[in-house]
């Protein structure tokens, strides 16, 4: 995002954008017209928004005048991914009966004007970025790279094209349904850090010496991995066009990695020769992230600690060890090491307490072993079609003791997912690797489920959909 008092030729409508997501009011224009009920209807099928992965910001919509160019059944989500993410986005075009709008071209709208983001993508479909008469902007458009917005004036009368605005080309199947996908490029030090609930918005300030979010404007203070998508029939859409169309919008947010630590606080006794500390990487999705390098800091200075960083294991571990400084009363006092995710603002922060008298002993707990971890989804192989078998693959799995299978039929295509996604319907009787297709799956999507076990707890991968059973 970009300071408001730079905004010069931009629309209202983006000013509002900017207030939404910073989490402020901001006023409709006076002179706007009525809002209108949408014509076409465009809503995100795949993935599923909901109360446990997204903040539905609908409300706010009338508050800050976006009803007004869009239709009255906008809905607005805020949406976290983390940084590097790949996403398919499936969308299902109606008219205002709900019938499926069938063979009609559909463009995703990346990086929507007035978003003013440095998000930046790469895709295999068709698409057009910026200005496309400007040779090296086609250029990008020709290898599916998405640059990003950087809220220019208008271009040939189209500020689309002036802020860098990218629309994505897809056609809808006979169910209304079109598919597009994003490969974000962004570095994880341009990116946010873990949010502390998938549900709540980043807490912005303006950018200072000690701002944990970096990525934040100097003026308005909010973060600049934020890129509004919506879809649209129209390549680049005018307030006009918005207004035709009842559709969602999203507010999406890339974030680094979180890191958590094994110890908050604890007292050791000053002859303690070395105290080891623990940190945990995790994504979004809580999965334990190998091979990331986590930096080291001794912020108080008392005590030294054996290295400067160290590289997570299979199960996202890492671990410091720390020594007192020596074993006289005089050394007491407290080491606070920080843990970074290296290239991030994302940490976490253990605190030993060196004390001249050594506490009471306590028993050494017994190490919990994490929950099974997912390293490569399930997956269906075979032909969707009556009376043919599919067969099932687990995926590759960590700590997991045992794992059990169902099968689902789904209303609708889409990516694998960690949770079962809404529209689908167990199978009864089919919990084993293989599914032999019948007449009552016809016209319906499968899914493979797998639920890996052990003694701490379980954690579940469904497949990608299969094509529609014939």
């Amino acid at each position: 995002m970009k300071p408001l008092a730079r905004i010069t030729r931009r629309s209202q409508a983006s000013i509002a954008a900017l207030a939404l997501v910073a989490g402020t009011v901001a006023l409709a224009p006076a002179q706007a017209a009525a809002p209108v009920n949408g014509a076409n209807i465009l809503r995100l099928v795949t993935p599923v928004l909901n109360n446990t992965n997204s903040l539905d910001l609908s409300f706010d919509a009338p508050m800050n005048g976006w009803d007004i160019y869009y239709g009255k059944g906008l809905k607005f989500f805020f949406y976290y991914q983390n940084v590097g993410a790949q996403m398919e986005m499936t969308w299902k075009a109606t008219d205002a009966a709900g019938n499926p709008l069938v063979s009609r071209t559909v463009y995703l709208i990346v990086n929507k004007y007035g978003s003013c983001s440095e998000t930046t993508f790469t895709t295999t479909n068709t698409m057009q970025y910026g200005n496309p008469s400007d040779s090296n902007q086609i250029a990008l458009s020709n290898n599916g790279v998405i640059s990003r917005d950087w809220c220019g004036d208008d271009a040939g009368g189209n500020p689309q094209w002036g802020s860098g605005e990218s629309s994505l080309r897809g056609t809808t199947n006979s169910q209304g349904l079109v598919t597009f996908n994003l490969k974000n490029t962004n570095n994880v030090y341009a990116a946010e850090p873990a949010p502390s609930s998938l549900t709540v918005k980043n807490p912005y300030a303006a950018r200072t010496g000690t701002n944990p979010f970096p990525c934040s404007d100097p003026t308005s203070g909010v973060g600049c991995l934020a890129t509004t998508i919506t879809a649209s029939l129209v390549q680049h859409p005018q307030t006009s066009d918005d207004r035709a169309e009842d559709k969602d919008l999203l507010n999406i947010h890339f974030v680094n990695n979180g890191v958590t630590n094994e110890v908050t606080t604890t007292t050791m006794p000053l002859s303690t020769v070395s105290k080891s500390l623990g940190f945990t990487v995790t994504n979004l999705q809580g999965q334990p992230q190998s091979g990331v390098t986590l930096d080291f800091t001794n912020i108080t200075g008392i005590g030294s600690i054996n290295n400067a960083s160290a590289t997570t294991d299979s199960d996202g571990y890492a671990t410091v060890s720390v020594s007192p400084d020596c074993a006289e009363s005089y050394c007491s006092g407290q080491s606070k090491i920080k843990a970074t995710v290296s290239g991030t603002t994302s940490s976490a922060q253990s605190t030993i307490i060196w004390s001249n008298s050594a506490p009471t002993p306590t028993p050494t707990p017994t190490p919990t072993v994490a929950k099974p971890g997912l390293s490569k989804a399930a997956s269906v192989s075979g032909t969707a079609k009556v009376a043919k078998t599919l067969v099932g693959a687990k995926g590759t799995w960590t700590r997991a003791t045992s794992y059990s299978y169902k099968w689902y039929a789904c209303s609708a295509t889409g990516a694998a997912k960690t949770s079962v996604p809404s529209g689908c319907v167990a199978i009864s009787g089919a919990t084993k690797s293989s599914f032999k297709l019948t007449t009552k799956q016809k016209n319906k999507y499968i899914r493979y489920a797998v639920t890996a076990s052990n003694t701490t707890g379980s954690s579940i991968s469904v497949s990608k959909a299969s094509a529609k059973v014939s």
